[in-house]
Parts: C-alpha cells; sequence; structure tokens
C-alpha cells in the first residue's frame, strides 16, 4: 500500500511530493508529483533574487538580478564585472528598470562588444495578473540604447511570462515567453524580435509559437546557428495531469518552420517535465528532460535531437541518458564543443539527499562515459540547483547549493574534463561559504578553463546581495576572498543620536560593508563639522545590529548592540569611545553578559560615573523576560556576568524602557503578562549596589484591569519617574500617565491618570520631563477618515492638564502622521518631530516648537526638515544648547538606499545646514595615486546624490585655495584629477561642502608628487594600527602588482590585488585591523618580479 506524505528535505529546499510506502521505503510519484524546485530566493526578501550570469568574449561577466529594497517595489539592475573582478558600472549598480510594481526574471545576453541585453517581466499592479515583457540594452558605458525602465516587447492584456532571449546572428535579439493574454483560458507560447535599434519588427504582441489547447508552459529558447531559434516547452495539450515535451522553429521573418503546434520530441511517453534545450549548431536542437518511467517506479533522464525539418534523430521514443533504478531529475545540458552535449541531473540513488551525476552523448545519441552516468558530487549530504558552463577545454564545470558543511546554504564547483573525469576536489570545491545563506547561483565560463560564478547571499542577515568569483582552471578562487560585490550598497539604518555636551552629537548606526552590517560612530560639532572620521564600533565578523547610545558624561558616549559573532544567537556588546573618537574599551566591544540566549535590543542609562546599565529582554526557556547589568568605566561588570533579572517572574515580561534614577541606578517600566490576564504596565527600580527596593516584582501603575502597553518612560527631575502608556480600558486606546516617587509610591492615582477627555484612539505615546515633576507628552490621535494626527500634552507635577482638556494639536495635515518624538528647547519650549505622509508618496520628517503654553511656534502644521524625494524615517531630535535642536534621521534619497542625515534647526525652524541636511558618514578618502604630471583622488560621500563640495589644495606652509566644484553622480564617489603640481612637490587635499551653511571638510590627505616612476612601499600609518589600516606605495605600471600581509610564519593573512592602480603614487585604506590578531606583520608589494617590504604592527 502506498501512502502520499509532503515532505521538506532540508531548510535549503522547496517541499518536494515524496511517495513512501506501508514500510517507509521510497516508491514511484503519481504523474502529478513534480520535483522541480520552486525558484530560489521566491521569497520577498530584501535584496537581489532571480540573478542571471554571462560573459563575453572581452572578458566581461555580466550579472542582472531583481533588487527588492527600492521604494518603487522591486527593480531590475546589471553590472559588469571585468576579468580583474572590478566593476565596471559603478556601485550599485546600473538601474535597468525601476517602475513602480514588481520585475523579476531577468536575463542576461552578452552583444559581443562589451555591452549587453537584458530582457525581463514587469508586474505593474504586483498580482500576476497583468505581467509585460520588456527588454533594454546597455553599451559597453553601461548607457542604456533604448528608452527609461525599458522597451515593451509585448504589453498584451493579460499575463506574459518566463522571458527567454538569444542572438538573432546579427546585432538584434529574438524573445520568447508563456503568454496567457485576455480571452485566453490557457498559456501559450510566443515570440518577438528586436533589433539593436529598438525596432519591435514582428506583429505587435508577438508572433504565435504555440496556441495549442490546455497550457503550454517553461519555454527554453535557443538560437538556431543559422539565422532563426528553436522553442522548446513543457506540453498539457493531451491531459492536464500528461506533460510533454515540444518544440518549434522559427526563421529570420518570425514564420514557424514546423509543424504548426510545434512538433513532440516523443511518440511514447508517461510524462515529461523540466525541459533543457542546446542548439545543434545545423538547424537543429538537442532536448534533455526528466521523464516518469511506464511502470511509475522511477523518474529517469530520457534526451531526444531534432533535425532542422523537425525530424527525430534519435528514434520515436527518443533515448535514455541514465535509467539507474531511482529518481533523476533537474537535468541541465550543454554543448560538449564537438557537436555533442554534456548532460548533467540529480541522482538520489544513494539516497534522498540529491547527488549529481553526469554523461556525454554524442551527435548519434551515443553514451560516451559509464552507463550509469559519472559523479560529479556523491557527498552524503543534500545539494540543489546545479547549473553548468563550458570549461573551453573539452570538458565542463558545475556550480550548486549544498548543505554538507552547516543547515545554511553554501555554493560548492566541480570541473569534469572530456572523458568525465572530475579534475577538483572530490565532491567539489568551496566557492562560497560562511554564516547566512548563499544560493540561486549563476556560472559562465572564463575561456581558459576555469568559471565566473555568482549568487545571491545573505551573510549581512539583513538583506541580501549579489556576489561573485572567478575560478581558474584548477578551481583556485581569483578575486577578493568571499567574493566581489556586484551589488555592494553601503547601506545604513538602525540611527541612534545622543547629546555628549558642549552642542556636540554622537550618531551611530549599522552600515554594511564588504557585505556584512557593522557599528559605526562619528561626532559632530555644533556647526556639523565632523570631530573625526566615521569609526568602526565593532567589526566583527557575522551581524551587529540595533544599536542604543547613551552619552557617557565625559564628552564621549557609550554604545550597545546585538551581536552574532559566535553564532546564530545575537547577545550583547558595549564600547565606549572619548570625544577624540578613540575606542576605550576592548577592540570590538566586551560582551554585556556571559549569557548565549537569544537577546532583544538594549536600552541605556548613564550612571553619571563613565559607566552605563544596560537593560535588555532575552529568551529564555521559551519566556522574555526583562535583564539588567551595570559596567564601570572600564567596561567591567559590576552585577554578575550575567547581569541580573529585573523581576522575579516566570511569565512574558517585555517592551522595557529605561531612565535614570539619579543616583546611580536605573527606573524600568516594562510590559508583564500574567497567565490568561491582560497586559499589564509595571515599573521597577534597581539601585546602585543591584538591589530592587520596589520589591522583586515592581509596582503595578494599574488596577483597572484590561491591557496597558507600550510603556514610555522619563525620569521626573526628582527621583523618581513618570511613565505613560496604550490603556485599552474603554472602546478606544487611550494615553495614561503615572507617576513614582523615589520612594516607590505612586502620586497620580493608583489607576493613573489621562493625558485627554477626548474618546478618539490615542497611541505612539513620547515623554519629555521638565525636571520639576511634570511632562510634556506627545503621541497620536486618530483623526478624519482613520488617518493620525499628532497631539500635545503637558502635565504638571499634580497631573493638571495645562494644555487644555483635549490637548493641543501639532499636526493635523491630511493622511498619516505617527513616531512624535520630543526635545527640550529653550524657556520650557519643546521640540516635536514625526513621521509624515501628507504628500501620499513617500514619508517625510515635520518638525514643531511648541512653548510653554502650548502654542506652535513654527508654520501651521510644522516644517519640512528635508523635502526630498523618498523616504525618511526614524527621526531623533535633540537639543542644541542654544535654543534649537539637532535632528538625525534615515533617508532614501539615495537610489532608494538607508543613510545617515542630520540638520540643525535654530529657534526659528530655519536649517542650519544646508536645505537638505548633512551627510554625517560623508567625506572619507576612498583612493589616491600620484605620477609625475597627474594627482587622481577620490572621496567617498556615503553614496549622497545631493551634496556639491569644492576640491581644495595647500602647499607646505601655505593657505587653502579652491580647485573645482564637484556634484554627486549618483555613485558615492567624488573625483577629481589635478595636473597643475609639480614634479618633486608636496601637496595637501581635503573636500568641503559648499552646498549650505556648514562648513564641514573631510580630513586632509598629503601627496609627495614623485619625479619618476619607482616601485616604493612607504609603509602604513598608523603604525601601530589600533583599528585602521592605511598604506602608501608606489608602482612603475609595467606589471601586475599586489599588497600581502604576511605573519611572522610567512603565511598569506590578507591579499589585495592592485589592478587598476596605474604607475605613480597611491594611498588607500585597506579597511579595519579587527579581523586579524594582535602582532607583528610584514607587509609586501610585489609588481612583477619585483617586490619589497615594510614590518606592520597590529595592537589592541
Amino acid at each position: 500500500m502506498l501512502a502520499w506524505k509532503r515532505a521538506p528535505l532540508a531548510a535549503l529546499f522547496a517541499l518536494a511530493l515524496v511517495c513512501v510506502n506501508s514500510s517507509g521505503a521510497l516508491a514511484a510519484p503519481p504523474a502529478a508529483a513534480r520535483f522541480a524546485a520552486v525558484p530560489s530566493g521566491a521569497q520577498r526578501s530584501p535584496g537581489p533574487l532571480f540573478s542571471q550570469t554571462a560573459l563575453d568574449p572581452l572578458g566581461n561577466s555580466f550579472f542582472s538580478w531583481t533588487d527588492t529594497r527600492g521604494p518603487w517595489g522591486s527593480g531590475i539592475f546589471v553590472q559588469r564585472v571585468n576579468a580583474a573582478g572590478t566593476t565596471d558600472w559603478g556601485q550599485p549598480a546600473v538601474p535597468v528598470s525601476v517602475a513602480v510594481g514588481y520585475q523579476s526574471n531577468s536575463h542576461v545576453l552578452p552583444d559581443g562588444s562589451g555591452g549587453v541585453w537584458v530582457v525581463w517581466q514587469h508586474d505593474p499592479t504586483d498580482d500576476m495578473m497583468s505581467t509585460d515583457i520588456y527588454v533594454q540594452h546597455f553599451d559597453t558605458n553601461g548607457a542604456p540604447s533604448f528608452a527609461a525602465n525599458g522597451l515593451a516587447v509585448c504589453t498584451a492584456t493579460g499575463r506574459q511570462i518566463e522571458p527567454q532571449i538569444v542572438s538573432d546572428g546579427g546585432s538584434g535579439v529574438y524573445v520568447a515567453w508563456q503568454d496567457r493574454r485576455a480571452g485566453v483560458s490557457n498559456n501559450d507560447v510566443y515570440a518577438q524580435h528586436v533589433t539593436a535599434l529598438g525596432v519591435v519588427s514582428w506583429t505587435a504582441g508577438g508572433v504565435a509559437v504555440c496556441t495549442a489547447s490546455r497550457d503550454q508552459v517553461t519555454p527554453v529558447l535557443v538560437a538556431d546557428g543559422v539565422g532563426g531559434a528553436i522553442v522548446a516547452w513543457t506540453d498539457l495539450r493531451v491531459a492536464d495531469e500528461e506533460e510533454r515535451i515540444f518544440a518549434q522553429r522559427f526563421d529570420a521573418t518570425g514564420a514557424m518552420l514546423w509543424t504548426a503546434n510545434g512538433v513532440a520530441a516523443t511518440t511514447t511517453y508517461v510524462d515529461q517535465f523540466q525541459p533543457s534545450a542546446v542548439s545543434d549548431g545545423a538547424g537543429g536542437v538537442f532536448l534533455v528532460w526528466a521523464e516518469l518511467t511506464p511502470a511509475l517506479t522511477d523518474i529517469e533522464i530520457r534526451g531526444q535531437r531534432l533535425s532542422a525539418a523537425g525530424t527525430a534523430r534519435w528514434g520515436a521514443g527518443g533515448l535514455t541518458v541514465c535509467a539507474d533504478p531511482a529518481l533523476q531529475f533537474w537535468p541541465r545540458a550543454i554543448s560538449d564543443g564537438a557537436h555533442g552535449i554534456d548532460v548533467l541531473w540529480a541522482d538520489d540513488r544513494a539516497d534522498a539527499n540529491h547527488d549529481f551525476y553526469a554523461q556525454r552523448l554524442d551527435s548519434t545519441g551515443a553514451l560516451q562515459w559509464s552507463a550509469a552516468g559519472v559523479a560529479v558530487c556523491a557527498d552524503p549530504n543534500a545539494q540543489a540547483d546545479p547549473y553548468l558552463a563550458p570549461d573551453a577545454t573539452g570538458g565542463f564545470i558545475a556550480v550548486w547549493r549544498d548543505l554538507r558543511a552547516s543547515a545554511e546554504a553554501d555554493l560548492y564547483a566541480q570541473r569534469v574534463n572530456g572523458s568525465g573525469v572530475a579534475q577538483w576536489t572530490a565532491n567539489g570545491v568551496v566557492v562560497a561559504a560562511g554564516h547566512g545563506y548563499q544560493f540561486d547561483p549563476g556560472i559562465a565560463s572564463d575561456g581558459a578553463g576555469g568559471a565566473i560564478v555568482s549568487w545571491t547571499d545573505s551573510r549581512s542577515r539583513l538583506d541580501q546581495d549579489r556576489l561573485a568569483q572567478r575560478l581558474d582552471a584548477s578551481g583556485a578562487p581569483q578575486w577578493a576572498s568571499g567574493g566581489v560585490a556586484v551589488n555592494e550598497v553601503g547601506v545604513q539604518s538602525n540611527v541612534v543620536s545622543a547629546a555628549v555636551g558642549g552642542g556636540a552629537t554622537a550618531i551611530a548606526w549599522i552600515e554594511k560593508r564588504s557585505g556584512e552590517y557593522d557599528i559605526r560612530a562619528r561626532m559632530l560639532d555644533a556647526n556639523g563639522a565632523a570631530l573625526w572620521n566615521g569609526r568602526g564600533v565593532c567589526v566583527a565578523t557575522d551581524l551587529q545590529n540595533s544599536p542604543a547610545i547613551v552619552a557617557d558624561g565625559a564628552g564621549g558616549a557609550i554604545v550597545a548592540w546585538t551581536d552574532q559573532r559566535a553564532g546564530a544567537n545575537p547577545v550583547l556588546y558595549a564600547q565606549r569611545f572619548d570625544a577624540s573618537g578613540t575606542m576605550l574599551w576592548a577592540t570590538n566591544g566586551v560582551p554585556v553578559a556571559d549569557d548565549t540566549s537569544y537577546t532583544y535590543p538594549p536600552q541605556l542609562v548613564a550612571d553619571g560615573a563613565g559607566g552605563v546599565i544596560v537593560v535588555w529582554e532575552r529568551r529564555n526557556l521559551g519566556v522574555w523576560e526583562v535583564r539588567v547589568q551595570r559596567l564601570d568605566g572600564a567596561g567591567a561588570p559590576l552585577w554578575g556576568a550575567a547581569g541580573m533579572a529585573l523581576a522575579d517572574d516566570a511569565t512574558e515580561q517585555g517592551n522595557a524602557r529605561a531612565v535614570s534614577d539619579g543616583a546611580g541606578g536605573v527606573i524600568v517600566a516594562y510590559q508583564h503578562e500574567p497567565y490568561s490576564m491582560p497586559l499589564l504596565t509595571l515599573v521597577q527600580r534597581i539601585d546602585a549596589a543591584g538591589a530592587r527596593p520596589w520589591g522583586a516584582f515592581g509596582l503595578p501603575l494599574n488596577h483597572a484591569g484590561w491591557g496597558q502597553i507600550d510603556p514610555a518612560i522619563a525620569a521626573d527631575g526628582l527621583g523618581g519617574a513618570i511613565v505613560a502608556w496604550t490603556d485599552m480600558r474603554a472602546v478606544n486606546s487611550a494615553i495614561y500617565a503615572s507617576r513614582v516617587r523615589a520612594d516607590g509610591t505612586t502620586v497620580w492615582g493608583s489607576d493613573g491618570s489621562p493625558l485627554t477627555t477626548s474618546s478618539s484612539g490615542q497611541g505612539n505615546v513620547a515623554i519629555l520631563s521638565d525636571g520639576a515633576g511634570g511632562a510634556t507628552f506627545a503621541y497620536t490621535v486618530s483623526g478624519v477618515g482613520g488617518m493620525y494626527d499628532v497631539v500635545a500634552q503637558r502635565l504638571d507635577s499634580t497631573a493638571t492638564l495645562l494644555w487644555s482638556n483635549g490637548g493641543r494639536t501639532v499636526c493635523n495635515a491630511t493622511d498619516y502622521q505617527l513616531e512624535p518624538r520630543l526635545a527640550a528647547g529653550g524657556s520650557s519650549d519643546v521640540f516635536v518631530t514625526w513621521s509624515d505622509f501628507r504628500n501620499g508618496t513617500d514619508w517625510k520628517v515635520y518638525a514643531q516648537r511648541m512653548n510653554a503654553s502650548g502654542v506652535a511656534q513654527w508654520t501651521a502644521n510644522g516644517v519640512a526638515v528635508a523635502d526630498t524625494a523618498w523616504d525618511q524615517w526614524t527621526c531623533r531630535p535633540m537639543p542644541d544648547g542654544a535654543g534649537g535642536a539637532v535632528l538625525v534621521w534615515l533617508d532614501k534619497r539615495d537610489t532608494g538606499r538607508g543613510h545617515v542625515y542630520a540638520q540643525r534647526l535654530d529657534v526659528n525652524g530655519v536649517a542650519q545646514w544646508g536645505t537638505g541636511g548633512l551627510v554625517p558618514t560623508f567625506l572619507s578618502l576612498a583612493r589616491m595615486h600620484a605620477s609625475s604630471d597627474v594627482t587622481h583622488l577620490e572621496w567617498w560621500a556615503g553614496n549622497s546624490v545631493q551634496l556639491t563640495v569644492a576640491v581644495e589644495r595647500r602647499e607646505t606652509n601655505g593657505g587653502w585655495e579652491s580647485l573645482a566644484t564637484l556634484t554627486g553622480d549618483g555613485t558615492g564617489l567624488f573625483v577629481y584629477d589635478d595636473r597643475a603640481i609639480t614634479p618633486g612637490g608636496r601637496y595637501a587635499y581635503r573636500v568641503s561642502v559648499v552646498s549650505g551653511g556648514a562648513a564641514l571638510s573631510s580630513t586632509e590627505t598629503w601627496v609627495d608628487v614623485p619625479v619618476r616612476s619607482r616601485l616604493a612601499l612607504a609603509g602604513t600609518w598608523p603604525n601601530p594600527a589600533r583599528r585602521e589600516l592605511r598604506v602608501a606605495f608606489a608602482l612603475t605600471g609595467r606589471a601586475p602588482a599586489r599588497l600581502e600581509l604576511l605573519d611572522v610564519a610567512g603565511r598569506v593573512a590578507k591579499r589585495w590585488a592592485l589592478d587598476g592602480f596605474g604607475a605613480g603614487e597611491h594611498a588607500v585604506e585597506l579597511g579595519e585591523t579587527g579581523a586579524f590578531a594582535p602582532g607583528v606583520y610584514v607587509l609586501q608589494l610585489t609588481e612583477g618580479a619585483s617586490r619589497t617590504q615594510r614590518r606592520v604592527t597590529i595592537v589592541r
């Protein structure tokens, strides 16, 4: 008796139907069972999906992908990487289409002259009901040949998907796709021709390749070698559950050359699917597919060759490529370069984890290798998604996803020669591994026995990137360790800030460089000038996320964050830096607690003695609890290695919010969920010694029942605290508040005091203490049409409502206003900021100043902080010490990616740091080189497209002179070549903002202009190196060059290829030193057969 089960193969794979008999043994699936995996990356994760790879005769690799990180929903991007592994078309990449809707299934076709064609499907409504086909061509410079967002190939009403593209044998292309246009109840196959000039030359909407009854799906397209093309597809014309493989050939005019609606691959069949096609170069085609055996016991790989006339060359029934009594599927075929084909497939003959086998067939269909095929990978763990490319010497290279090393997929590859013998390590070499998934591989031959492999990589854990690697003929990687980023976007997120005194602001955020998110920080003075370059607070491996920041009371700050360097669970680390940007605790931070439980983001409170109190939530034995730790000024834990529990309770705790008690301790409001009871808000105090004077559980703030959620807290200025929460005791939610004295007595009633008599729904409350037992509150209120407005209220120390019973309206503009935040102004005034959707297209940051009487002082409904395109959100306001405020927020104006921006508003709401704000992460030297006749400089400016900068130069003992004004081009780089130099001279360079009122300049860089080209290594600075490693060197430009960091045993700890660096002097930043153990190293510069060395010391 057979039983059917749906079983996951692994976390890596989609569910597949598996047949198990009554004793649990693998049995045959029914004809309806399908073993094709769901396409990799089908989930809408942020990052690149559905990517493709191709190589042109010039050694350029092309990559296209769908990227879901932009505000457009999704976009298609393309990138070219040269043979040295350098991206040619800027970063993050060239947009192919960023039209509104969902765009996917892109394919690339190099044009042979350094350019590329891209085809894709566009779903403007993101419902898969009205999808169209588009194409675009890019020249060798990455410039589009057709209109923005592409040339329409087919926009017929209905759904067109699964586009394929091949060359027409000249300078144009053929495109084929699956089509279910309006008025048709089934899927058909259509095709179209597009010329190099962008002319869609056949019938509008395409010519019908097959419109037979029922469905025709999954088309594959190949050139026929004589100016036309051949399409193969899976066909259900006989019956809905009986799939067959059909094919059709068309010529350059769009005329169909074979039987109407195509010819069948075989006359005998049971069920055929997963077709793969290869041109035979003579007008015919090789076809391979997976087929259910007549006895319904196995799935085997079968093949057929159709002639130029569409007749079967390998018999009416085709032939068996592999008939081993097991399941074979996922066939992939490529030309063997000698009029035959190589075929690779997934094979379950050993177990259900999928191995890979291969076979070669000559032009007559004769098997050239072992009858059962040769093993390409027989590792006992699961493998999936194989792809092939020729190796240019008569064999092939395969790449696949692999679970042998971890539950997160890695990529492996193998090269097989023309005799069927594996050439690399048994079962393949590692292409990409490490934390996070590596998936959705693509591969193309490099023309020299190796291959270019690309993949989607989730090592950052927050989003995904497209990376690539080149393997040489021996399987050794040739590009940067871990691959080169095809679409590195330098995303910044999760910004936090703190006023540290003297008008200065410390800002911390997470930033992705080289595929991983780290914690970085910068400090701005009162004029918006950077006091030091952006520093790596933590650049350890894996994900660092969710930073919190607090001033340390000595002009510096303390940052804490969640950290996954040690494993899958995020734990807490912390770091302190002073006003000069020097990290004061251990490199990459100190652990907050000796705890490996899953940890939620921290809250920080300064202890008044240079240390910090950290409050966080952890998952312990399936229950969330709140923990607390105190670190002294040196980063040492004071409340036990694991910290201490906030409350002795085995039920759920969360949503903790903390403030100082003014005496070295902390007061924490938190949400508590007793068994079968509504959520409650409680408050607890831990004093400087770690004692809990308010009892083991803290104090309840409401005895009225129902739920109290989302607490907010502020110190009352008298040793106690004011707590507000969203309360569900009435029909609509309302904001209530309570004050607790230092002795633990509640002042504003046993059940709290409402902020308003209004019955409208309220939430999102923020608090700002007046320092005398009262506070100002800002919150959202449900307005017209269910939209939310921002309202403010002030209570004195007795809970008297000072700004009328309904509060004072801060903003009631149309649409939504959310996330109100407060900062103190002068003379009892307050600043309110919020996220605003009044324009109906994107979120903006707005601000308002309210005086002590609750009267708005600026424009009604607030002033726009930065009226630029794309979204702005997560604004953090702080007082500037002069009656104004400093605001820090995340901003998507730079091609839809998040970056940190800042602005200072004076007491009148006038922007002080330029009209669009400043990028605190901005202005760092990316690259410099000097020859005897030109100095080349590149500065990185946070991918900002809004900034204009002045390039300035001075000589020794001279003043600064302006050389040029540069406007951002969207790549994040400002590039300048100075030719007005004297050989042997010495110059300093910097860039300064000229678009606003702030004097923000980069650090100056000194350049010694050489008299003639030479090979020299000036060494690194600083040396010893504590955080960042920079190097200055000179090249002759006559041979390939590289830098290597060698340990004392002579082993290479890191290698940097110097491709693209010409003759002359150069200075580059090699990155953070956190990846290297402290000690003495040798930095070696090699150019051709010449080399020179310098000693480097890395310290902590």
